[in-house]
């Protein structure tokens, strides 16, 4: 079976205390996974989305000059207009990202390879852990929140989503 990611929808912004994406169709069984890049001086108080599934406790995060966590639901139920919420504790100035992973196994998600770090000096490069089991899907997310605007760019991951907006929001790039 082929193992695939997609955007569900939209990346989301916001500049206050919640940001949604746009709707898009999720199936009973995906993997549903969260990413929020946002200002650290906030937290993060819920991550849901229109079909009723809750996200739990982030399953990496990382905070330097931002915040990143990610969220990840295995066996989602399915909606055929899925909007992913995140609540935050205070003006956060977020960006969002929903995608969904289709064709895994519902209860695959391999923590022990994940792989996170800061890399100040282009190209960015991070080196991620063993994988425990054949055919993966790899995401690769990276945020920022300096220098000017601009497009992320990557010759071994296809762009799923993106906010370049420094000026207005804790940017990110999803791939």
């Amino acid at each position: 079976m082929t193992v695939d990611a997609s955007i569900v929808g939209a990346h989301g912004t916001t500049s206050g205390n919640s940001a949604a994406t746009t709707a898009g169709a999720t199936s009973t069984g995906d993997t549903l996974v969260a990413v929020a890049s946002f200002d650290p001086s906030t937290t993060i108080n819920s991550v849901a989305d229109t079909a009723g599934n809750s996200n739990g406790a982030a399953k990496a995060s990382l905070q330097g000059g931002a915040k990143l966590a990610i969220y990840v639901k295995e066996n989602a139920t399915g909606h055929a207009s899925n909007v992913l919420t995140i609540g935050f504790s205070g003006n956060a100035f977020a960006s969002i990202h929903f995608i969904k992973i289709t064709g895994a196994a519902t209860s695959s998600y391999d923590g022990s390879s994940l792989a996170s770090g800061t890399d100040g000096t282009s190209p960015y490069t991070i080196t991620s852990g063993a994988f425990a089991q054949a055919n993966n899907v790899v995401l690769a997310i990276a945020e920022l929140n300096t220098g000017g605007n601009g497009n992320y760019t990557s010759s071994n991951f296809t762009l799923l989503s993106q906010e370049t907006d420094v000026g207005s929001f804790w940017t990110a790039s999803l791939r």
